[in-house]
């Protein structure tokens, strides 16, 4: 009895090790009835190096989200053009025209809105929003007189813990492939197979 007794012990302890080891992520996510759930050409706008925003985790962990989410949107179908900005005025002017000439039927809008490090520099949690947009002039419904070009069809906010070891690739991936899931759960890309999965902990609040 002793011997079962420590031997649960250690993979208690194991499993507890291991919890606070692996990085977790928690999303909430809303859509509209009408949105648009197998769009077929994306811009993606992606703000996680933008220094106005405050610290951010690095152009690693920017590099791991990035080619993992459209690696992801690929599989599933979707032509994607991705554009990492730094907040610099001169490079949001230039997304515009490069927009214009994709003719995305859906954008992609990912910045940080929160980034806490410790004294060391090490991060140590993050929340990101995550929205879709479609142009307007795809609403079938009554639209008023006037409109903006671009409406939310989905939005989502990711809070994220890195483990015990920052690992910006993994890590960046590990956020990636949260949002990859959740739209799938919301009916986006109905006839894909799910996005490939890196170990880590993952918690939806499904209840937000």
């Amino acid at each position: 009895m002793n011997g079962i007794f420590a031997r649960s012990c250690c993979i208690a302890g194991a499993a507890l090790l291991l919890g606070a080891c692996t990085a977790s992520a928690h999303i909430s996510s809303n859509v509209t009835q009408d949105a648009n759930r197998a769009p077929r050409r994306m811009f993606v706008a992606s703000h996680l190096l933008d220094l106005s925003k405050g610290p951010n985790f690095g152009p690693l962990f920017a590099k791991g989200f990035d080619a993992r989410l459209a690696e992801s949107l690929r599989i599933c179908g979707t032509e994607v053009i991705l554009k990492e900005t730094t907040g610099i005025d001169l490079e949001t002017e230039r997304l515009a025209p490069k927009i214009q000439a994709f003719k995305p039927d859906t954008m992609m809008v990912v910045s940080a809105t929160h980034a806490t490090v410790d004294g060391k520099g090490e991060p140590m949690n993050a929340t990101f929003d995550v929205d879709l947009f479609e142009s307007s002039a795809n609403w079938s419904a009554a639209k008023p007189a006037k409109q903006p070009p671009l409406r939310a069809v989905w939005r989502s906010s990711v809070s994220f813990a890195p483990g015990r070891t920052f690992q910006p690739m993994d890590d960046g991936k590990v956020v990636a492939d949260t949002v990859i899931e959740r739209l799938q759960e919301d009916g986006f890309f109905p006839d894909c197979q799910p996005a490939p999965t890196e170990p880590a902990e993952r918690a939806d609040n499904a209840g937000q």
